[in-house]
């Protein structure tokens, strides 16, 4: 697609660049004192805002921020659904007051939010005196596939409050069936974290006024935390969804993700509203140690601060890398809750892998239990066995299946080629030759199901001898699957 520029427009020092439909906005080395976004600039809700809220990129990059601006990938005011707006920010991004970051903007009318981005580039440096809030959609209707990326080795320092928050739905019109779902958070290896406050929320719920939303899905959102996150500041939350209202009457939560990568203790405040936790365990972590220790679970109710943590349907996936060292009949914890645990199970992952190779790899049983104080969730490493690697039946089916078929090639040529050349009479040099079609089946690890066909053509000559005759030829063989 050509892009067409046709805006040019100057603000205190700063530079901005606007293309017609599919929209890009560069930002860099400039002091921002109004809102910006993807689709246009200028105080929200000015014309060119509420343009083209589809496929717009914003870009920024080494900005100061006064007044505490929106810094959007796009914005509207009108009842329009944001698709594939991104928001890019890299290198030192500094504020005396607040800073706002999102993917798109609408808390006036009712918008859908999907697949909408925030990018906070490796290296990026965000320091301020007040708060940092990181949202990749901001929104009334339903918001899907939106995602926060905060790649390796940021620095995020808010001083007091630091939101980030894959989407904020502030439906206040009554509507239902509201949709939350595939939003994702990915935070980076050796990104810093600090603040007075921290939110990492996966969805955000503040439906207030006279008309909240009357039914709400939640499903399938996921926050990661990778290797050497720091996170510090006197209150941490770690939520699949957390309510600053009252939940809906209906209200559905399932297949929200909590995925740590965890090589070193952690200690937070809250954790919850998670049906799934996978835990990936490297160097660093040693028997006797507490993966992750909170104080209290989650309510529905933002009025309770103190919570048991339920487990009820809480699915726990436990894999250790091949870097760790815990032996067997070793005990780890791996989540600790001052608050406690209620309806346990053992619907867990009883396996995790210690070690592999293409064709075999390692496994630990594990057992997973709830100490008797109902604090600390347990794992012990039982026993240790070596098993056939389920990755290795594509080796060895394909393997199989190439054996097949040169075998199949020689049964021709033992088979019909060789009767074929017995046919040959007198002393002449004659063609012969053999066609092959078939279907196989072949046990290897599974079942291999081979169709395929064979030729033979070559030429060949009878030579009488006194008591008998010898045939001699060549040939070409060709064959291949159907």
């Amino acid at each position: 697609m050509v892009k067409k520029k046709f805006v040019v427009l100057f603000l205190t020092g700063l530079f901005i660049s606007v293309s017609k439909a599919e929209q890009t906005v560069d930002v860099y080395n400039s002091i921002i004192n109004q809102n910006i976004a993807g689709n246009g600039q200028g105080d929200k809700g000015k014309s060119p805002f509420g343009q083209d809220v589809t496929y717009n990129t914003l870009n920024v990059g080494n900005i100061n921020i006064d007044s505490s601006p929106n810094i959007m990938g796009a914005f509207t005011t009108n009842n329009d659904t944001f698709l594939g707006n991104v928001l890019n920010v890299n290198g030192i991004v500094s504020s005396p007051a607040y800073i706002f970051l999102y993917g798109c903007f609408n808390s006036s009318t009712y918008s859908d939010a999907n697949n909408n981005i925030v990018n906070i580039a490796k290296n990026t440096e965000i320091v301020n005196s007040i708060g940092t809030t990181i949202s990749a959609a901001i929104a009334k209707g339903n918001a899907i596939s939106n995602k926060i990326n905060i790649f390796p080795d940021v620095s995020i320092n808010a001083n007091e409050l630091l939101n980030i928050i894959a989407v904020r739905n502030t439906n206040n019109q009554g509507d239902s069936n509201l949709q939350i779902s595939n939003n994702v958070i990915n935070i980076s290896e050796n990104v810093s974290l600090k603040g007075n406050s921290i939110n990492i929320l996966a969805a955000a719920i503040s439906n207030t006024g006279s008309s909240p939303v009357n039914s709400l899905y939640i499903t399938e959102n996921t926050i990661t935390l990778s290797k050497n996150v720091v996170l510090d500041a006197s209150e941490i939350n770690i939520q699949g969804v957390k309510f600053y209202s009252q939940p809906p009457s209906v209200l559905e939560l399932s297949n929200n993700m909590l995925t740590f990568h965890a090589n070193k203790e952690y200690r937070v405040t809250r954790v919850g509203n998670f049906t799934n936790y996978k835990f990936y365990l490297y160097e660093g972590i040693k028997a006797g140690d507490t993966v992750l220790s909170f104080a209290s679970g989650v309510s529905f109710d933002p009025t309770v601060t103190i919570q048991s943590l339920n487990l009820d349907g809480v699915f726990i996936d436990i894999e250790m890398t091949k870097e760790n060292t815990i032996s067997l009949g070793d005990s780890i914890t791996i989540m600790h809750c001052d608050a406690g645990f209620v309806n346990f199970s053992t619907n867990s992952n009883l396996t995790i892998e210690k070690y592999s190779t293409p064709l075999f790899e390692k496994k630990s049983k594990i057992n997973l239990n709830l100490d008797p104080s109902r604090t600390n969730i347990i794992a012990t490493l039982l026993e240790e066995q070596l098993v056939l690697n389920e990755r290795s039946k594509q080796y060895s089916q394909g393997r199989g299946a190439g054996i097949a078929s040169v075998n199949q090639g020689g049964d021709l040529l033992a088979g019909r080629g060789i009767e074929e050349l017995e046919k040959i009479t007198g002393q002449e040099i004659v063609p012969f030759g053999a066609v092959q079609f078939g279907k196989s089946k072949y046990k290897t690890g599974s079942v291999s199901n081979i169709s395929g066909y064979g030729v033979i053509a070559g030429i060949g000559k009878n030579v009488e001898m006194e008591e008998d005759k010898v045939f001699g030829g060549v040939f070409f063989e060709r064959g291949g699957g159907l």
